[in-house]
């Protein structure tokens, strides 16, 4: 996956989370499934997507 890509559905991500536009973090979502489906070579977005949300082990 090229990095540039990763970095925007990462942002895009956020930014959607942080206003509280759920139409739009869905959208994010399925299109990082629709990604990792076509590209199967590299990590998957949604995992690292979904770490967004995972609170941090103390």
């Amino acid at each position: 996956m090229r990095e540039q890509t990763r970095i925007a559905f990462l942002n895009e991500y956020r930014a959607a989370r942080s206003s509280g536009d759920a139409q739009r973090v869905t959208d994010v979502l399925l299109g990082a499934v629709e990604y990792d489906a076509a590209h199967t070579d590299g990590p998957r977005l949604m995992d690292e997507l979904r770490g967004l949300d995972t609170p941090a082990a103390a």
